[in-house]
């Protein structure tokens, strides 16, 4: 059953087109996952979709009475509000009384205890679990999730994937979690260079497709430009001799009619950077001797002794409020524990990516240039296109930067400063399907030491 079609939609921002002409259906039963590079309008698209959004030109068509509810990848919430009086914002008593248990299951599935909790002291991560819970609990049509794993540990992920497989709705979302996508969706719509394409299946179906259509294009680009070669030597061979000027004419006119298939143009690469070293440390890289660590009253760490070696690479698990940054933040230096030491050997040379990436003044190019004022700018644009900066988005303020864009240009940072100790904290959980994947690949052929926090299975299967 149809539930809802899109034709033609045009969105810009300013004189930047973002959408060009897409066009799409969604059925009872599609569980489409819409992928493509940050900056690309994959959010705004959902916005449009779910009608929190405008668009400038085309159609958008609904069956009558159509139910939609739309998680967003930062929720708002009202000060004052319990936590389940949020689950229900805006439902019916009846409908609260009828799915509060459900909600209260859901809530608890996602590490929520505290149903009366005011939202408002609720953490980011939290605020984005309670905004699921209402999504699941209330009734709707078509479910539109944008980033919903993020905050999730490995245990609320799993619960996740299994409920929205038994959905029986529509869905439509936003995951850079490329296993999520193969558990789920059965579509994909990517989204570049201002276009939507579908594809059938999920992501690892997805991309054969892609690849076969990226060949074919190119194959019948060729084709074309070759055929055109052959025209235009043919016109300058024969245009000035009179016995075949006719035949030349013919030709031209052919030439000028003909239509050459433009060659695929990808708005990705993947991205070719390594993490290097240029100071080999001391064996035993970094030693925690019967530390206790404690946070708001509750101790997370009691006299834990840790020996990092050289090369090694440690992954700090558990679930979520388990203390985990807490940790790796007594562990790089930036808090202190409670009682024991950590230190680091001699000749390490770390750095830290933290969870969130502050934000900062300046341009993209100045926060390189500013601290290497040797290089010239064509060293800084060339460092920067490694991320994946290039162009006029060297320029793009700080302050305007996506939460993807600020983690890529850290670690253009990181690159520089040769770190052979590298404390990572979720590193990928604003970073897009490609970038995740050249993340991956650096740190698996980084020889340095790694201690990690992450949720993301395809990261530490790449990190074996």
């Amino acid at each position: 059953m149809l539930l809802l079609s899109a034709e033609k939609i045009e969105k810009s921002y300013g004189i930047k087109p973002l959408l060009e002409g897409a066009s799409l259906y969604l059925s009872r039963g599609d569980k489409v996952g819409v992928v493509g590079l940050n900056g690309m309008g994959k959010s705004t698209l959902l916005k449009i979709i779910a009608g929190v959004e405008q668009y400038d030109s085309g159609s958008i068509t609904k069956i009558p009475h159509l139910v939609i509810h739309y998680l967003p990848q930062q929720p708002d919430m009202q000060a004052g509000n319990t936590v389940l009086q949020q689950v229900f914002l805006g439902a019916s008593e009846e409908l609260r009384q009828m799915k509060e248990y459900e909600a209260k299951s859901i809530l608890t599935k996602l590490g929520i205890s505290d149903f009366q909790q005011d939202v408002s002291t609720l953490s980011g991560g939290q605020k984005k679990r309670v905004a699921i819970a209402s999504a699941l609990a209330t009734p709707c049509d078509l479910l539109i999730l944008d980033e919903p794993t993020n905050h999730l540990d490995h245990h609320m992920v799993a619960w996740l994937e299994q409920t929205l497989q038994k959905f029986r709705g529509a869905l439509l979302m936003i995951t850079h979690d490329r296993y999520f996508l193969d558990a789920v969706c059965n579509r994909i719509f990517e989204i570049e260079d201002n276009t939507l394409t579908a594809y059938k299946g999920n992501y690892s179906a997805y991309l054969p497709q892609k690849e076969a259509a990226v060949a074919l294009q190119q194959k019948q680009h060729d084709a074309d430009m070759e055929k055109a070669a052959k025209l235009e030597d043919y016109i300058a061979r024969n245009l000035v001799r009179a016995s075949t000027t006719k035949m030349a004419q013919s030709r031209r006119k052919q030439l000028e009619k003909m239509e050459i298939t433009e060659a695929p143009r990808t708005s990705h690469t993947d991205l070719k950077f390594r993490f290097t070293f240029d100071v080999t440390p001391y064996n035993e890289i970094l030693t925690a001797k019967n530390i206790s660590v404690t946070l708001g009253g509750k101790r997370l760490v009691e006299g834990l002794d840790l020996l990092v070696k050289r090369g090694e690479r440690l992954v700090i698990a558990g679930p979520n409020g388990a203390g985990k940054s807490t940790l790796l933040r007594v562990l790089d230096g930036k808090l202190r524990p409670q009682a024991g030491t950590v230190r680091l050997g001699a000749g390490a040379k770390p750095s830290v990516f933290e969870q969130q990436q502050l934000r900062r003044g300046g341009t993209v190019i100045s926060t390189i240039w500013d601290k290497y004022p040797k290089f010239t700018e064509l060293e800084v644009r060339s460092h920067l296109a490694k991320l994946n900066f290039r162009g006029e988005d060297v320029f793009k303020p700080c302050s305007a930067l996506s939460g993807g864009e600020l983690a890529r240009l850290r670690f253009a940072e990181i690159l520089l400063e040769k770190p052979n100790l590298l404390f990572l904290d979720e590193p990928t959980n604003h970073l897009d399907i490609y970038t995740r994947e050249s993340l991956g690949a650096a740190l698996a052929s980084y020889e340095g030491t790694l201690v990690l926090v992450t949720h993301d299975r395809y990261l530490m299967n790449s990190l074996a």
